[in-house]
């Protein structure tokens, strides 16, 4: 058995000599919030329920925090206070949360149900609680300075005497993988296995503890008396815990990778896995100076908790706030102490070359060999060269060549005040080399040329801040001024001018087969095949972009200001087909262990790519690695959890997924939660309602929503988390939402009110109708009235002056001599006058009788017979269905007679027809008048547009129709005649016309009434 030895009783000159040694390969990512960023203080516990929460306990109450933000615990039901000076936190897999009080108060939390025990429920007054835990059957234990403690329905319980426990402050609770329970009592390290009652000794003076299990399910314990060692494996009590050393017991934790994290004072270390396994006998101080070991720092001047949450983050509570570590993305290069503005150059043979501001240059494959010195500032390294790497400062150039890095002063042409800002070696093995102040040079077998001679705005020397080698020994350069320009054969041609790449200075140039990505201050384009195009992400603002490169899968990485960028090559393929939205990327921080700010100026880039395939970054004070292949990807299965559901001044949390919300409120707040802290700041939602027909709407990265107003019924909500990189997570929550309508809404209350609604109208309509038909009866009896009027009126006058004129004529004719040659002619004359006299009688008789379609029918025949007389042509009459059982409107009828009479007299005038036919239909809404001839047929101009001539019968027709709503077809073929077919509505003649027909019919007769009337 192995043991590690002495805790927390570093000397002060001991612990000062630990901090100041280098503490190994920085490869935590550590973070810390104060009272600052909403975290409390004196923490005393933490825990993390199965849904990500991270649940904290001080002297102040209870937090909780979600991975933004930290929220102070309270609830309706609970005291204020309640939770107040915890010293015990604990998670129950369930769900639940266990607090204990530092008076003995132990208060259980689910789903916003608070249960308190107390002295009444079996517990010890005044007894700190010191830990929580529970056995292999499920029973509940609790741990404090009074003993030890089970629940058995509402009470605590202490254990009874089978048990084989002694009565004395306790501590630690562990379940270990075989399924014992282990506790640590003042006295003791007590074990029960599962398959037995009494617990058994395995180590004697234990003292009081903690317990932390390793990935692998192993139980060690921390104690002030024996230090920090592995529980004893076997069932005797041989096992002897090491010597006792006068100190408190400290928090312990172990990390996903079997690594040990213990409390020291003022910070934490960090002891590898493999240093556990291997170091047999080491005291604290000297363990401590391992370089393998890590001792970070903390705020606070003692520990409270420790915990390792369910993504392998080690989290630690002090005095003064909470601190995070976890295994970051990228990993610190270790560099001496003073280094700044390290510059990089990808080395052809492996690795990666790192040169610094002091003149200092290493190689990434040996940190630990001592560097070599350029002899001033490096500005700028190029190491794609064939056997050397080349190094740039602010007064010469140095060429280190072979394995041991043999240096060769290169002699420059220009003045000692220039700085170099770029190198680049070309194909032919000649070196390219950027100086401000001076511009471009050339090396060539030895000899410097000038490759431009031009200047800038202020008159200085032109000079590209970054280079990138091009196809057949050509180069693409870019300049602070934000162009592009292209070197070959020793002449430059500017490509791109500062408005058609708008990226203001350009810091980086990436060629990926035909395209170049530039980079630059306000952001990155894409050049290829002479079109620009911006590159445009969510998540952040790419600006002082001072590196991109690809990885061997083809992922483009850039590094910005604003921290790094991964492109997939999926999501690239979507850049090339654009949609008009920023691509959803995937991006790095100082939450991914980057730290310092990149460099803008000079050394460039600040993105290299070694020959293994991992990249290095270097920012103002540090340099960073990162291996692509082996960048854990993104969680695809993150569930997101409904935390609560709210409207007006009320909020609850939806129990087993499903709300009711009262009647009358429509609108409702959702808030939401991922069950994740470390990816929490980079997720957005989505949600799909059931009449979103499965389509998903972006909610953003918000918490909180609104909803609404929703109608009445049941609403399906679908919610899924979308990860940085824009991939849907496939564990989908659902939460329905149950809106009852109101009173006026239910279905037989609509159905009731529509029914009345319906009747309403019908009864309007009806009186309606009832008073438009007395209108028109007494229009039609006023009309009758004035008819017979004028009848009597024409009776009296001007058919008995008719009479008196014709027996004036007749006397005349019979006083003549019956050879007299005039009285044939007055004779002719005499019988036509009678002729008019007994037609006149006729029409004053038609006035007094009430029109019918059995009149105009009789008037129109008798038309056509005298028309046929006078004009030639054979003239047919039919008629089908019985006239006088429906009824038309007088001025319908009115209209209609007078479109027949016209129709008949064209047909006679002009159709030069054999035979002329009128048929007249009834049918049972309808009366169908069509008259036809097998003359000449009439010109499609005159049909289309009648108004065209001199002729106005087809218009007077056409006006008829429409003045009457009378449906009218016109049909005429050459060598086929005329076919005019006139349609009106008829209604039925009936006892009680407003009860035997349709209402709809009844709104038509009056409507058709009511436009005869206006006409």
């Amino acid at each position: 058995m192995r043991y590690l030895y002495g805790l927390l009783w570093l000397a002060l000159a001991g612990w000062e000599a630990a901090m100041a040694q280098p503490s190994g390969p920085a490869m935590t990512s550590h973070r810390m919030w104060t009272a600052v960023e909403g975290a409390p203080g004196e923490i005393s516990g933490l825990a993390q329920t199965p849904d990500g929460q991270l649940w904290i306990s001080s002297s102040s109450g209870l937090y909780v925090y979600d991975g933004i933000q930290f929220k102070r615990w309270a609830s309706s039901t609970a005291a204020p206070g309640l939770i107040g000076n915890a010293s015990a936190l604990w998670a129950d897999p369930d769900g639940g949360i266990w607090v204990g009080h530092r008076f003995g108060r132990v208060v259980h939390i689910r789903d916003q149900q608070v249960l308190v025990y107390e002295e009444p429920h079996g517990l010890p007054a005044m007894a700190t609680v010191v830990a929580f835990g529970r056995d292999q059957s499920g029973r509940m234990w609790v741990s404090t300075y009074a003993g030890l403690f089970w629940l058995d329905g509402d009470r605590w319980r202490p254990p009874p005497p089978a048990w084989n426990l002694p009565q004395e402050p306790a501590s630690g609770l562990a379940l270990g993988r075989d399924g014992a329970f282990w506790i640590i009592t003042e006295t003791a390290l007590w074990r029960r296995a599962i398959d037995e009652v009494a617990f058994k000794p395995m180590a004697k003076r234990s003292g009081l503890g903690y317990f932390a299990q390793t990935p692998d399910g192993q139980l060690w314990l921390n104690n002030g008396a024996s230090g920090v060692w592995p529980a004893p494996q076997g069932p005797s009590v041989t096992a002897k815990p090491p010597p006792p050393a006068p100190l408190d017991p400290a928090e312990m934790a172990f990390d996903a990778s079997g690594g040990l994290w213990l409390a020291i004072n003022d910070g934490v270390a960090h002891i590898p896995k493999r240093l556990l396994t291997e170091l047999k006998a080491l005291d604290l101080p000297a363990l401590l100076r391992h370089p393998q070991v890590s001792v970070r720092p903390l705020r606070g001047r003692y520990v409270g908790a420790m915990l390792l949450d369910q993504e392998g983050s080690v989290w630690v509570g002090s005095n003064r706030g909470l601190d995070r570590f976890r295994e970051p993305d990228f990993k610190a290069w270790p560099i001496a102490e003073g280094w700044k503005w390290p510059s990089l150059a990808q080395d052809p043979q492996g690795g990666v070359w790192v040169g610094d501001a002091s003149g200092q240059l290493r190689h990434s494959t040996r940190p630990q060999a001592p560097p070599v010195n350029h002899g001033g500032h490096i500005t700028a390294l190029s190491s794609k060269c064939t056997d050397s790497v080349w190094s740039g400062s602010q007064s010469h150039l140095v060429a280190w060549n072979g394995s041991g890095l043999s240096e060769t002063r290169v002699r420059s042409p220009w003045p000692s005040d220039a700085v170099v800002q770029a190198l680049m070696c070309l194909e032919d093995g000649s070196v390219l080399a950027s100086v401000r102040l001076s511009g471009l040079w050339s090396l060539r077998q030895g000899q410097w040329s000038s490759l431009s001679d031009k200047r800038t705005a202020a008159g200085l020397p032109w000079y590209p801040m970054v280079m990138a080698q091009a196809e057949n020994n050509t180069a693409w350069l870019g300049d602070g001024q934000g162009a592009l320009w292209r070197l070959e054969d020793q002449r430059l041609t500017r490509v791109l001018g500062p408005d058609q790449l708008n990226v203001g200075a350009v810091l980086s140039l990436w060629r990926q087969g035909d395209r170049l990505w530039v980079g630059g201050e306000r952001g990155v384009a894409a050049f290829e095949g002479g079109r620009v195009r911006p590159l445009s992400v969510q998540g952040g603002d790419l600006s002082g972009v001072s590196g991109v490169v690809t990885d061997d899968d083809g992922a483009l990485w850039i590094h910005a200001a604003t921290g790094v960028v991964r492109i997939t090559t999926l999501q690239q393929r979507a850049f090339d087909n654009p949609l008009g939205r920023p691509l959803q990327v995937r991006w790095f921080g100082s939450e991914d262990g980057l730290s310092g700010q990149p460099i803008q100026l000079r050394p460039l880039p600040t993105l290299v790519r070694a020959k293994d395939g991992h990249l290095w970054l270097s920012s103002s004070d540090a340099v960073h690695v990162i291996a692509p292949r082996q960048l854990a990807p993104l969680r695809r299965d993150i569930k997101v959890w409904v935390t609560s559901v709210a409207w007006g001044e009320s909020r609850v949390v939806p129990q087993e997924g499903h709300v009711v919300l009262p009647i009358g409120h429509r609108d409702i707040r959702i808030s939401l939660r991922p069950e994740t802290l470390r990816e929490a700041a980079s997720l957005r939602y989505e949600m799909s309602r059931n009449e979103d027909d499965g389509r998903w709407r972006d909610l953003g990265s918000a918490r909180e929503h609104n909803l609404g107003p929703l109608g009445p019924g049941l609403h399906e909500l679908k919610l899924r988390l979308v990860n940085g990189e824009g991939v849907p997570s496939s564990d989908v929550s659902s939460l329905s939402v149950e809106v009852p309508a109101h009173w006026h809404e239910l279905g037989w209350v609509r159905g009731l009110s529509i029914g009345t609604v319906v009747a309403l109208l019908l009864g309007l309509q009806r009186v309606w109708l009832h008073r438009r038909r007395d209108q028109e009866l007494l229009r039609l009896r006023a009309g009758m009235q004035e008819r017979e009027r004028i009848a009597r009126d024409l009776h009296d006058t001007l058919l008995q002056s008719l009479q008196g004129l014709i027996l004036v004529f007749h006397s005349a004719v019979q006083r003549l001599a019956p050879d007299d040659p005039q009285r044939p002619r007055l004779q002719q004359t005499v019988e036509r006058a009678e002729t008019l006299l007994e037609e006149g009688r006729d029409r004053v008789l038609g006035l007094r009788q009430e029109p019918s379609l059995g009149l105009m029918l009789a008037d129109l025949t008798a038309l056509g017979h005298s028309l046929s007389t006078q004009m030639g042509g054979e003239f047919r009459v039919s008629s089908k269905g019985d006239l006088d059982a429906v009824t038309v409107s007088q001025g319908s009828l009115d209209h209609l007679r007078m479109m027949t009479r016209e129709a008949m007299m064209n047909a006679f005038r002009h159709a030069c027809a054999e035979e002329i036919r009128l048929d007249v239909v009834i049918r049972s809404d309808e009366l169908c008048v069509t008259l036809s001839d097998n003359g000449i047929s009439i010109a499609f101009a005159q049909i289309d547009a009648p108004e065209i001539g001199r002729r106005l019968g087809l218009r007077s027709i056409r006006e008829r129709a429409r003045l009457c709503g009378a449906q009218l077809q016109i049909d005429s073929f050459p060598g086929q005649g005329t076919r005019i077919t006139m349609s009106l509505p008829v209604f039925t003649k009936t006892h009680d016309q407003s009860r035997s027909r349709p209402w709809w019919s009844r709104i038509q007769e009056v409507w058709h009434d009511i436009r005869s009337a206006r006409q």
